[in-house]
């Protein structure tokens, strides 16, 4: 799992799902990466997220490096992946589950928002949500089945108690080397899925294992994550691992300003190229100066 690199130099990453084609939100993002990199030295790894197995495909992952290849991207060693540590992540999973920080979930997530519904009917008051908008889970009244397939939930008041606070911080950086101090409140998050009913890890979990495992030292990636690094951050104060810098840039937006993604079918960086768009006209387009 190791890389050619010397402990003192910084590590980027850049990571897409080989379970769809890149998006112009994604080139963007390789962009950055590859920017900041180079501005302070450091090495760029290409990882491939196959978390969801179901859906990752080989013909994702050639276009990818195909795409890459042509936005002039460049990154050191072969692409990595999260699959190749699975060991590692089960290990960090069964540290959580020694420390009591996890539970077997056997709602759905129509059962969990039936749940939420039906408490708003009957009481008149909102059902808290993550800032991602899902419902936070409703263990204490309803998951009394013992049988079925289960999720594996991290204890997020548990994990507060445990690491003594109710607030977690990290450090952003921009791209004249600044730093700020972000903090966020550990209750805003409900007890998150680490591993799915599949047996598939769920990125928030893994990539804060594999990170550490390959020296990620400076994670770059969109605005629309950077509330999740709340989780991360309690996950890596969990298992006794380093806090790498963050930096969140900016999002691509549709023409109704609403951000780029697989799930709604964006216009794929394979499909604007078939149609004759060039590199330079993709770089005007996402507001790319840099080269």
């Amino acid at each position: 799992m190791s890389q050619n690199t010397s402990d003192l130099q910084p590590v980027f990453r850049f990571a897409p799902s080989p379970n769809g084609e890149l998006h112009i939100g994604h080139a963007l993002s390789a962009l950055t990466n590859q920017h900041m990199a180079q501005q302070i030295g450091g090495v760029l790894l290409l990882r491939f997220d196959d978390t969801d197995r179901g859906r990752v495909r080989p013909q994702f992952e050639e276009q990818i490096l195909d795409d890459l290849r042509w936005l002039g991207v460049s990154w050191s060693g072969d692409p990595l992946r999260f699959t190749t540590a699975r060991g590692e992540i089960d290990a960090c999973l069964k540290t959580l589950r020694m420390k009591e920080l996890t539970f077997q979930a056997r709602l759905s997530r129509k059962q969990i928002k039936d749940a939420a519904a039906a408490h708003e009917r009957e009481t008149g008051t909102p059902w808290p949500k993550d800032p991602d908008g899902a419902p936070f889970y409703p263990k204490s009244e309803l998951d009394t089945a013992t049988n079925g397939d289960a999720a594996e939930r991290l204890r997020m008041t548990a994990a507060a108690q445990l690491l003594g606070t109710d607030t977690i911080s990290w450090t952003e950086f921009d791209e004249t080397g600044a730093t700020t101090q972000q903090e966020r409140p550990i209750a805003s998050w409900s007890d998150v899925v680490l591993r799915a009913k599949s047996g598939d890890d769920v990125y928030t979990f893994a990539t804060v294992v594999h990170d550490q495992l390959v020296g990620v030292s400076h994670i770059v990636r969109g605005m629309d994550i950077q509330e999740n690094t709340t989780v991360q951050r309690v996950l890596q104060e969990l298992l006794g691992l380093p806090a790498p810098l963050y930096h969140h840039h900016r999002l691509v937006l549709d023409d109704n300003g609403k951000k780029l993604s697989k799930s709604d079918k964006s216009v794929s960086l394979r499909t604007l190229r078939a149609e004759g768009m060039t590199r330079d006209q993709l770089f005007e387009k996402i507001g790319w100066t840099h080269g």
